[in-house]
């Protein structure tokens, strides 16, 4: 690996950072870890901070492919490029990462932004836009900066500019609050008496964690998606028939671009994708992206929303609730639950947090599931 690039790792192996492509392209990437640099394995390890789980890991050999073709076309920015699976874009920085033959890996997964995020970090290279020359687009470019680079200043979890989550707190945070206050207690009994299909707690718990587990193996199993197989267990817990994509090759392309949406901390973006399969609507899509990382992600079904339905700011709704097999629901586009979604989660947190100061060890998954029982 190139000797600056490894310095730089070994010199902040622990450490937490922001990614340089939220100053470059004002995108909101997810902060992450670096866990561990392994010399003898060549291998670094990296965990994304709304993630769980760590990333698969980042080869030493993809650093140096990378620093190579950069500093081949040292007089221009290439492209980073898009795609989450081969074949991908020639002349862009994924491509050239998954130039056959692999050097460790029997399969490919998206690579590109976190091996550049660290090269530049590092001060190797610099990001910019390029002009995709297929489609006249400008999209993300990354440049080389020379062989003595004046390093780029490192500033861990860099405070980042308003959003929509901080826009949505500052309005409903309070409001949220009180209505945990309130109903404490029956938050507090419905995850001690959670069930499903008439089954007891701990069955349920052990069912739910061993669905979540096999999400985990499959996404590290195929490089960053879920098999069919997988998805259909998931369906069959959540009482629904097999998934309803049934074309293997379709199901990996669609979860890889849902769960690297997802590693990207953007949980509207991943559930919008799962959703654009016919008859997969936000409860389908929301049980498995929230039983894959149950830590900080949920199930967003009828009966959680309408656990809700008396959370209101000024007389309207905070969460909208979806249609269940029984009961109607609020009509809403899929880009709107996506966003709902995203909405419930912010909700979910401020109970959570609330609480845990109270000494009760809720993760979001166990809100979740003691509103579910609520929403009977």
């Amino acid at each position: 690996m190139d000797k600056k690039v490894l310095e730089w790792l070994t010199d902040n192996e622990g450490k937490s950072f922001s990614s340089p492509r939220k100053a470059a392209f004002g995108r909101d990437p997810d902060d992450f870890l670096i866990v561990q640099v392994d010399v003898k394995a060549k291998t670094v390890k990296v965990k994304f901070h709304k993630s769980q789980w760590p990333a698969l890991p980042l080869h030493f050999w993809m650093f140096d492919r990378t620093v190579q073709y950069l500093r081949e076309n040292w007089d221009k920015f290439v492209r980073l490029g898009a795609k989450l699976q081969p074949p991908y874009d020639p002349d862009t920085v994924e491509e050239i990462i998954w130039k056959k033959p692999y050097l460790t890996e029997k399969t490919s997964y998206k690579a590109s932004p976190h091996v550049c995020d660290i090269i530049a970090l590092a001060g190797l290279a610099e990001y910019g836009y390029v002009v995709n020359p297929k489609t006249g687009r400008r999209v993300q470019g990354m440049r080389f900066v020379g062989e003595q680079p004046q390093r780029m200043p490192i500033i861990s979890l860099t405070p980042r500019p308003i959003n929509r989550k901080e826009d949505f707190l500052e309005k409903h945070r309070a409001t949220i609050l009180d209505w945990t206050i309130d109903n404490e207690n029956a938050l507090i009994e419905g995850r001690r008496n959670y069930s499903w299909n008439n089954k007891g707690l701990i069955q349920c718990l052990n069912e739910r964690n061993k669905i979540s587990k096999n999400i985990v193996l499959s996404r590290i199993r195929i490089g960053g998606g879920v098999d069919l197989k997988t998805l259909d267990a998931v369906m069959k817990w959540g009482g629904f028939n097999q998934f309803p994509l049934r074309d293997p090759e379709s199901v990996l392309s669609i979860t890889t671009e849902a769960f690297f949406q997802l590693d990207e901390g953007n949980a509207s973006g991943a559930v919008h994708k799962l959703m654009s399969i016919y008859r997969v609507g936000i409860s389908r899509a929301s049980k498995i992206i929230g039983l894959s990382d149950q830590d900080s992600y949920c199930i967003y079904d009828s009966r959680v929303g309408a656990a809700l339905r008396s959370l209101k700011h000024d007389g309207k709704r905070i969460v909208l609730c979806p249609q269940g097999r029984s009961r109607g629901g609020d009509v809403c586009t899929n880009k709107q639950w996506a966003e709902n979604y995203e909405q419930l989660i912010w909700t979910l947190e401020v109970m959570r947090d609330h609480l845990n100061q109270k000494g009760y060890p809720f993760r979001i998954a166990d809100v979740e599931m003691a509103l579910f029982m609520m929403g009977k």
